[in-house]
């Protein structure tokens, strides 16, 4: 630790009244659901390191959720408050500290995180336009404010004094009485046996309670520098690591403690890629083997060692249903996009080597891909390129495909990177960020706004939307290869699944009313929110009879994630017609079609069909007679020939395992009503339910929610 701050724990140790109170708010919008439903783990960090140097000296909670931050803020206000700054919660927190600083004129406010500029005059240009803020912490808070507390001390809780000084503190930014602009030097911890945890110290205890999910950290830091990200500046290059000892207690008293359905976040940016993280996989495997948690896992894969990546999936995984997918992100495989976004990839032959070696159809491990819609340079023709790379060469079976927005602490935020790729925004609501709050006893609507790229130099906001669509069918079709009694003969034919989705978009879709109208109402959905300014939209979405709208469903919500469980629940059987028809096209136009191809893709289809998960039918059996093995069929991931399957015809039993039927119940409990009965949601079809479907076909993975089959005797 710091020996100044040894010392100054010391004198306060000597000194009455000796403690300080301070708030830790990591607030989440839940006006409409609650959007960031994770455990306030980075102010955690922050709150713990400081408790651990400060001891007795300062008396600390942290919130999470407006209205309990509300009624502590009434009842026992602080002397400093402490509140985060991202893209899903900036005017919220804002807010907050607009009216703390009304109500409490002499209280220390400090605010933190990425959701910054990265230039020193668009940081002062941001304090200056937020008055209420006397304190801005950039990059790593833990050191930050321990330099902070420990000079307000000093100063005698005189904040004014210290501004006035122009005193420079690590990691800090402020502006003086007079407007000077003041920055401290950039500063990190860059031994993690410094970094006390927040959960074994029991600060994380009370989020628990409160139907959140567990998030940990085992490395910190990003050598990559790709203009998209926050975390893309040098100061962040430097990666550090938790010790194993402490990972693993973290691990286990986590896992001890869980009381819902809910899986972990683990925040490293590369897991997999050092050689350090074969042992934090062993740390989690062993944590699953004792306590059964967590059944999922978030994270951000390995951007390079992509033999390590896969050995630390398989090494999580052992023998469960896909704790962790293997991740390979590329956002573009386009050599001119990745350059103008300083990204580089591992080839995709290499992504190719790596998953073949893992025998990718015998096991339910899940291959992933994130790409980015929008970015400098990219195209049409870029974009399809890069749906081909990922899903036709590679064999990625999730594909999330991103619309490019534009944050705050990026460095693709700046005015002469909008200038030069012409990148042409709207403003929308962050999914998830709106309601009406009481704070301070006024009602006030709250809404976050995100600035998303519809256009830039190479590409038209008409190209834009049509490539949206295709997301749609990325997403529908090909996420968890939940078509792939379909797909796996057209891989096996070697012919190219986006291009028979090409077909679907352009051709068979339009054939089928039903799905006519889900296009027709995505786009609606798609286009709705976009405004030309950010005034527009903070004007349209805090009008009370705006955020009652978005508090029923009927505006907002992810429409990429309700349109595709629209097209499940509502439209399954256009939805399999159609890319049965799209098939037979393809094959026809390669002259591959014959008698035999058609009818099995009659009765792949069907089987497909009766297969799927739908939580009104679930619990029953389903019956049918097929000429096709498709046990074996699955045994090789569908890429069959139908000569190489074809039986007498046989009646065959589908059915949910056990096994599947506790995944299911799982999945409802985690992402649609945690406190429910399962049965009571099965006919209950409102918007926020959609949703909550939405996240459970998006972050479950489907090939385990599919009916087995046995032939009947």
């Amino acid at each position: 630790m710091d020996n100044s701050c040894d010392t100054l724990l010391f004198r306060l140790k000597k000194a009455e009244p000796m403690s300080k109170r301070v708030y830790f708010a990591d607030l989440t919008h839940c006006g409409t659901i609650t959007n960031a439903d994770t455990f306030p783990y980075g102010v955690g960090c922050v709150a713990a390191y400081a408790k651990t140097i400060f001891g007795d000296a300062i008396e600390l909670d942290i919130f999470k959720f407006p209205a309990e931050l509300d009624a502590a803020m009434a009842g026992n206000p602080p002397d400093i408050l402490c509140i985060t700054n991202y893209a899903w919660n900036a005017n919220l927190s804002m807010t907050v500290a607009d009216m703390a600083r009304a109500a409490h004129p002499h209280m220390t406010i400090v605010m933190g995180g990425p959701n910054i500029c990265i230039t020193p005059e668009g940081r002062r240009r941001f304090l200056e336009e937020h008055a209420s803020i006397d304190f801005y912490a950039k990059f790593e808070g833990e050191r930050a404010f321990a330099g902070l507390f420990k000079t307000l001390v000093e100063t005698g809780m005189d904040k004014s004094a210290l501004r006035a000084s122009g005193r420079l503190l690590d990691n800090m930014l402020y502006l003086t009485p007079d407007g000077a602009y003041v920055e401290g030097p950039e500063k990190r911890i860059m031994d993690y046996a410094e970094m006390p945890s927040p959960y074994l110290m029991g600060l994380m205890d009370k989020f628990f309670d409160q139907e959140l999910r567990p998030v940990l950290e085992f490395t910190r830091g990003c050598p990559y520098a790709c203009t998209f990200c926050t975390d893309s500046h040098a100061h962040r290059s430097k990666v550090v690591r938790k010790r194993p000892d402490l990972a693993r207690a973290e691990m286990e008293y986590v896992a001890a403690h869980v009381k819902t359905a809910t899986d972990m976040l683990l925040t490293d940016l590369n897991f997999g890629q050092y050689p350090e993280d074969i042992t934090f996989a062993h740390i989690i495997r062993d944590t699953i083997d004792k306590f059964g948690w967590p059944k999922a896992m978030l994270v951000a894969g390995g951007k390079s060692h992509g033999e390590r990546v896969m050995e630390c999936v398989k090494i999580v995984n052992g023998s469960d249903l896909g704790v962790i997918k293997f991740c390979s992100s590329v956002q573009s495989t386009d050599d001119t996009v990745l350059d103008a976004i300083s990204r580089k990839n591992l080839p995709v032959d290499k992504v190719r080597e790596i998953m073949d070696s893992a025998n990718a159809e015998e096991g339910f491990t899940e291959y992933f891909t994130e790409i980015i819609l929008g970015l400098p340079m990219d195209s049409v023709e870029c974009h399809y390129n890069s749906l081909r790379d990922t899903i036709d060469k590679v064999g990625m079976n999730i594909v999330n495909v991103h619309q490019l927005t534009l944050l705050q602490g990026s460095p693709m935020a700046l005015p002469e990177q909008r200038r030069r790729y012409q990148l042409d925004p709207r403003y929308r609501v962050f999914v998830g960020c709106v309601g009406m709050y009481h704070l301070f006893g006024q009602d006030i609507g709250i809404a976050e706004i995100e600035e998303v790229v519809v256009s830039n130099s190479t590409m038209t906001f008409s190209e834009w939307l049509d490539c949206r669509v295709m997301s749609l069918l990325v997403k529908t079709y090909i996420d968890r290869d939940y078509f792939v009694e379909v797909f796996g003969l057209i891989r096996r034919l070697g012919l190219s699944s986006v291009d028979l989705l090409r077909i679907v978009k352009d051709e068979t879709f339009p054939r089928y009313p039903g799905l006519t109208a889900l296009v027709d109402g995505y786009l609606h959905k798609t286009q709705e929110p976009l405004h030309p300014t950010l005034a527009a939209a903070l004007d349209y979405v805090t009008r009370p009879d705006t955020i009652a709208k978005f508090r029923t469903g009927e505006l907002g919500g992810n429409e990429l994630l309700f349109y595709r469980v629209k097209a499940y629940l509502d439209h399954t059987d256009e939805l399999h017609d159609a890319l049965r028809d799209a098939a037979l096209l393809l094959l026809k136009r390669h002259d591959l079609l014959d008698d035999d191809l058609a009818t099995y893709l009659d009765e792949a289809t069907r089987f497909s069909r009766l297969r799927k998960f739908d939580p009104r039918t679930y619990t029953e059996d389903l019956f049918d007679r097929f000429s096709y093995d498709f046990q074996a069929a699955k045994a090789k991931g569908f890429k069959v020939m139908p000569r190489e399957i074809q039986i007498k015809p046989r009646e065959a039993r589908l059915y949910f395992t056990d096994s599947a039927n506790v995944a299911i119940d799982y999945a409802i409990r985690a992402w649609v009503r945690p406190k429910s009965d399962v049965t009571e949601i099965k006919h209950n079809t409102d918007a926020q339910t959609m949703f909550g479907f939405g996240k459970l076909f998006h972050y479950s993975n489907l090939r385990v929610l599919c009916r087995s089959l046995e032939w009947v005797r």
